[in-house]
């Protein structure tokens, strides 16, 4: 027999929020028949929030009357006995009933969570309902404690299921690992319910089944050259393929950039939604290399884009081109697996703890299937992020002769492609990451297309960060010190030295306390902090910053110093920790000198639900970085995003991103706004500052009538929760779909949601993910925006940078503001045939001085109509 179980509570905080409701449903574990079924609805003895009670429809009146939970502790104990349990994401029911003195001492704990995060790795969610979705599990209802249950049970069937379909690599890994973790619930599963027999295999022959999942060979890339190559312009190109559809725009700019190839010149194109601008620059990019023998590296935002570019675009050009070229793609090291630190990670643990084991074995059947060895294939959750750190190949031992298993790295393989392709396709952080790397190859670059520059002040600025903790630096001192013992050396006086050092940093983490201190509001559970002059200035510590910098440093250069003395292999197997420390000390360094303030920002925050402390900086000034670092030493260079001018012109990313030796373009977009869009502005819903409720209202009756393909865009989480709480039972009502960030799913999961089902759906975002949303025009015709996306003052950086402007509100604050509100008013924008709407609820973009700046924002010839909001209502009904 297995107990499956589910709570329904009044939210997430174990220690804090009550049980309003338990299933228990015991079935047989051969043939999962339910043999008895038992449910409470609980009296939490507190009010049950609004927002739970539409999520789970259990509301206060149907518990008024229910025992609470203590009476029913016998009953419950009585039911669950001994048998192995069953729920979906142990943690949070596991760690509910303990919470709630149900001690579960005896019982196996078995979680379809774990079995599907490494079963399952191709599904794009592992919530409950998202799985029963997918996998047809006929979940009537998400949400309640029966329906949650019985789908958790049909889901383990279906997990067993394909267990007993393991191909034989998978079935060694699994017995392997089961026998190697500390945990019952797999050898259970695996001998109790599969019935398999435990298959001894000894360490080494398992590592050698593990290295057959790795690449032991190179792929064979050249870089091809035919300087006799004919050149194919576009427009020939797009005739020649009657799947594609010939656009004005998209020829030109590709002559943009033919043109700015041969003169070797550096240019700026502005190029608008559906100008299809891949094309555009991959077709000359291909061309150039084929007939220069010069390499083009082609840079994206994100990774998504980069890997549609590579598996996708390029990769039909490859088909339909009569012309012999090669390419690849790279990415950062930490991207990457690494096969001696992987198998180290299991290698070095006596016994896997459940999460460790559920880790490996989602690597090791993953493995089978990849060809790219890309961890971001996969999602991660709680732990397994501190893990992916330990087994990618971001350190020097996996780069190094010592590495026995060199010949299987992939990182490895990657670089060497990436110096032999016609076209290389990286993603911007990791352009930003390697040129700033002693080891780079990007710096090397002669030819670049960077699209999405729309980005590049922020994407600079992360991958420049620096940071650690405490935590942080104390594992990694216990890491250094393991390796060695791992490698039977000894220093001396090791320990006494990392106590001192700890001691050391301890008394600089106290200094920034006592600073945060100082500067957090008593109700304020999170603090990202700038490090201004009163830090420096401020006696309270009575701490000499300058003198506890030399301290400090003197101490952690000692403490590296005495590795100096450790053998090549040994040396390779710490590299990892002893660049940590060396960022470390530039850190201390930067943050308790009070001359780099004009150099770069320094940040301390802090989390009061993780009590860490962190401190980081990054630069201040990006554009004489990027002048310094890149521009200045590229032939030919192509900027290119959808959203670059602020009116007519390009002033602003010219300054933020120094551009003045760059020629500049802009294509017209080939859309009709006069026909095919409205820009509509309410002018009777008060100030934007305190009107949240009259927006809820005029949300209310909007959808009501415009009933779907509705995008809401908030800048707020606060006004998100609100707005779900107040229409979503309104909405079930009329069966339309409420989409809230941080109600449901996570962010890719509610778009995947809201496309399936957009004609009957209303999806509810923040400004922070407007440039991540890309949904077809099909799919929407209302846009939504509550407020201008102005950053948030007290943001640090932003904070910081605002300095370098006389007047930062217009020079600096306005125009990002515009490029991030233009960003999301595109989101709308897909085909010539689309007709949409937008309604701008922000008062001051007509009660304002600056109001012009923002109306010259939008398309000119769009309409522009400011009415009463009850207009557009009427306007909707008489459609």
């Amino acid at each position: 027999m297995i107990v499956a179980l589910d709570l329904e509570t009044t939210w997430l905080d174990k220690t804090v929020d009550r049980i309003i409701e338990i299933w228990l449903v015991k079935f047989d574990k051969k043939t999962f028949e339910i043999i008895e079924q038992k449910s409470f609805l609980v009296n939490p003895e507190v009010e049950i929030p609004e927002l739970v009670s539409n999520i789970t429809n259990i509301f206060q009146d149907d518990i008024k009357d229910s025992p609470i939970w203590k009476d029913l502790i016998p009953e419950i104990e009585n039911f669950i006995w001994d048998y192995p349990i069953l729920w979906h994401n142990t943690q949070f029911d596991s760690g509910f009933l303990r919470a709630n003195w149900i001690e579960l001492k005896n019982n196996i704990e078995l979680d379809t969570f774990e079995f599907a995060n490494f079963l399952l790795t191709e599904e794009k969610s592992l919530s409950l309902e998202y799985l029963s979705s997918s996998l047809n599990l006929e979940l009537e209802w998400a949400h309640r404690a029966l329906n949650d249950t019985l789908a958790t049970v049909k889901l383990f069937k279906f997990l067993v299921d394909r267990m007993k379909n393991m191909s034989t690599k998978e079935k060694v890994f699994f017995d392997y690992i089961a026998n190697i973790s500390q945990e019952k619930n797999f050898k259970f599963v695996y001998n109790e319910i599969l019935e398999i027999k435990t298959q001894l295999i000894t360490p080494t022959d398992f590592i050698k089944e593990v290295l057959k999942s790795f690449p032991d060979k190179n792929r064979n890339l050249t870089r091809k050259i035919d300087s006799e190559i004919e050149i194919k312009n576009i427009e020939d190109f797009i005739n020649d393929n009657k799947e594609l559809e010939l656009r004005e725009n998209q020829a030109k700019m590709s002559d943009y950039i033919t043109e700015c190839f041969e003169k070797e010149e550096k240019i700026v194109i502005e190029a608008p939604t559906w100008v299809w601008k891949t094309f555009a620059y991959l077709l000359p990019s291909i061309i150039h290399s084929v007939k220069t023998w010069e390499q083009v590296y082609i840079s994206t935002s994100t990774k998504v884009l980069q890997d549609q570019i590579f598996y996708k675009d390029i990769k039909f050009l490859e088909e339909k081109l009569n012309i012999d070229f090669s390419y690849t793609k790279l990415k950062w090291k930490s991207n990457y697996i690494s096969t001696s630190s992987f198998i180290n990670f299991f290698n070095d643990r006596w016994q896997l703890d459940r999460v460790e084991a559920t880790f490996v074995l989602k690597i090791l059947f993953w493995l089978t299937k990849t060809s790219s060895w890309e961890l971001d294939e996969l999602d991660y959750f709680g732990k397994e992020y501190s893990f992916i750190n330990e087994i990618n190949s971001n350190d020097f031992f996996t780069f190094s002769k010592e590495n026995p298993y060199t010949h299987y790295e992939y990182a490895q393989k990657a670089r060497k492609n990436a110096k032999k392709a016609n076209i290389v396709i990286i993603n911007n952080n990791i352009l930003f990451q390697d040129i700033d790397w002693d080891n780079s190859i990007l710096w090397k670059v002669e030819n670049l297309v960077l699209d999405e520059v729309h980005t590049l002040e922020d994407i600079v600025t992360n991958s420049l960060k620096k940071w650690f903790n405490l935590r942080e630096f104390e594992k990694n001192l216990i890491s250094l010190e393991k390796i060695l013992r791992k490698n039977k050396f000894v220093i001396w006086w090791l320990q006494q030295k990392t106590d001192n050092l700890m001691f050391e940093m301890w008394i600089i983490f106290d200094t920034f306390q006592l600073y945060l201190n100082k500067k957090l509001k008593n109700n304020e559970k999170y603090q990202n902090l700038l490090i201004e002059d009163d830090f420096y200035n401020d006696d309270i510590d009575a701490v000499d910053k300058k003198e506890l910098s030399n301290i400090f440093l003197l101490k952690i250069t000692e403490y590296i110093d005495q590795f100096s003395i450790v053998p090549d292999n040994v040396y390779s197997a710490i590299w990892r920790e002893l660049r940590f420390l060396e960022d470390v000390m530039k850190i201390i360094k930067i943050l308790l000198d009070k001359k780099d303030k004009n150099k770069y920002i320094k940040l301390v925050s802090y989390n009061d639900r993780l009590g860490w402390i962190i401190l980081e900086y990054t630069r201040l000034n990006v554009w004489e970085y990027l002048n310094t670092k890149l521009w200045s030493k590229l032939n030919s260079c192509i900027l290119t995003s959808a959203t670059l001018q602020i009116g007519d012109n390009f002033d602003y990313i010219t300054k933020m991103l120094d551009l003045e030796n760059f020629n500049f373009k802009s294509l017209e977009s080939d859309f009709d706004y006069d026909k095919q869009s409205l820009l509509f502005i309410p002018d009777d819903l008060w100030s934007v500052k305190n009107n949240l409720s009259f927006v809820i209202d005029f949300l209310k009756d909007l959808i009501l009538v415009a009933r779907w393909n509705i995008l809401v865009l908030f800048t707020a989480f606060y006004a998100i929760k609100e707005t779900y709480s107040r229409l979503f039972p309104i909405l079930k009502k009329e069966k339309i779909n409420l989409y809230a960030q941080s109600i449901w799913w996570w962010k890719h999961k509610l778009i995947e949601a809201f496309k399936a089902n957009a004609n009957n759906s209303v999806l509810v975002w923040t400004d922070t993910f407007w440039e991540w949303i890309d949904i077809p025009g099909s799919d929407l015709k209302y846009l939504i925006i509550h407020k201008v996306p102005f950053m948030v003052p007290t943001d640090p950086i932003f904070k910081a940078r605002s300095t370098l402007f006389k007047n930062a509100f217009m020079e600096y604050w306005v125009p990002k503001s515009i490029l991030k509100l233009k960003q999301g008013f595109w989101r709308l924008i897909r085909t010539k045939k689309d007709t949409w709407i937008v309604i701008f609820l922000d008062d001051r973009i007509y009660s304002t001085s600056w109001w012009e700046v923002f109306y010259n924002a939008f398309p000119k010839n769009i309409k522009i109509r400011k009415s009463a909001s009850v207009d557009l209502i009427n306007i909707l009904k008489n459609k």
